[in-house]
């Protein structure tokens, strides 16, 4: 019996030894991929908006590096468009106003800082995270449009860049050890805009909100 109770009271010890460990492995780097169902509207750059809101669905991949287990940096590539009914103000004498359909292409670049709270589920891991950071967009294309095509009063400009801030948080599941699937949830506010030619007819900024839902993989 006392034999018995000495091999169980080591088997604990040794548990107690490894399971620490065992939480703290993880991988330093991470690559994935998601996708974005986004609501979004004007933050500025029109007081006569039409629709207060439009939706769709971005895309994007993303690089982290892991500085340690609970805090992480992350740089992303995120594709989009943004479509709004809009109205823009002629510059003439009579100070007449145009209804037009904004339609624009942009690339967005998150860099965001964030904290991790790893959690063991069994063989699997949890990650609950919090971040923020800048994200620099490039409009890549802008439309004004109407039924029957491009707007004749207004010019659409080649391009320009805002400047905003993002915030998000969510859970990331090991599914294996390098392979997690995650679901984050992100705010994101423009907040200046730069790049575009003095005579440009509409320059927009925009907020966004919506889920990523994705999957990641370490190495």
């Amino acid at each position: 019996m006392t034999a018995r109770f000495a091999f169980g009271l080591l088997g604990l010890i040794l548990l107690a030894g490894v399971a620490p460990a065992r939480a703290q492995e993880f991988q330093r780097n991470a690559f994935g991929f998601y996708a974005a169902p986004t609501l979004y509207g004007f933050a500025k750059g029109t007081e006569y908006g039409l629709a207060e809101n439009g939706g769709g669905v971005d895309v994007g991949l993303y690089y982290a590096r892991f500085i340690k287990s609970s805090l992480s940096l992350r740089i992303e590539a995120r594709y989009g468009t943004r479509h709004m009914d809009d109205v823009a103000e002629l510059q003439d004498p009579f100070s007449s106003f145009v209804l037009f359909r904004l339609s624009e292409t942009m690339l967005q670049f998150p860099l965001i800082v964030q904290g991790d709270k790893r959690i063991m589920l069994s063989d699997h891991e949890l990650r609950v995270s919090v971040g923020a950071g800048p994200t620099l967009t490039y409009v890549l294309d802008q439309k004004l449009l109407i039924p029957s095509g491009d707007h004749p009063l207004l010019e659409p400009t080649d391009s320009y860049q805002r400047f905003g801030l993002v915030f998000d948080g969510g859970a990331t599941l090991s599914v294996k050890r390098t392979s997690a699937i995650f679901a984050r949830y992100r705010l994101d506010l423009d907040h200046a805009t730069f790049g575009a030619p003095e005579d440009a007819d509409v320059i927009r900024r925009f907020w966004a909100t919506g889920f990523l839902v994705g999957f990641e993989y370490g190495f």
